[in-house]
């Protein structure tokens, strides 16, 4: 599964290079990929409240702890896409969720893991 959402990230790495309407592209590439390996969509995702967002990928979506900082990362980059703020918002804060959940029941500590969760949490300060 590592490998599907590098391979995902790398391919919205260059939609948002190469694309004017990026948001809609890399969120049609997010769902067809998300669905057709994991059985949900980023829609469904952001219905479910961020403290149980990284339960509920885990639990019965296939996705894995050890996947988690990748998902966050794809998530980082939909929340720099974003027009619209409340969108950004929840990207920025769910992406924390996952990594803060992965940084308390993974088994390997990471201080780049921290780092970001630092930096997302600054940005969303800047919010209110």
């Amino acid at each position: 599964m590592a490998q599907v959402l590098t391979a995902l990230i790398r391919k919205l790495t260059g939609l948002k290079e190469e694309s004017s309407d990026e948001e809609q592209q890399m969120e049609k590439a997010t769902n067809e990929m998300l669905t057709e390996h994991f059985d949900f969509e980023l829609t469904e995702m952001m219905q479910v409240p961020v403290e149980e967002v990284a339960e509920w990928i885990t639990c019965g979506k296939r996705l894995h702890i050890e996947n988690l900082d990748l998902f966050a990362e794809l998530l980082l980059l939909h929340a720099g896409t974003q027009s619209d703020t409340e969108r950004k918002i929840r990207f920025l804060e769910t992406a924390a969720a996952l990594l803060s959940h992965v940084d308390e029941k993974g088994n390997t500590f990471s201080i780049e893991r921290q780092a970001k969760i630092l930096s997302i949490r600054n940005e969303l300060a800047k919010y209110g």
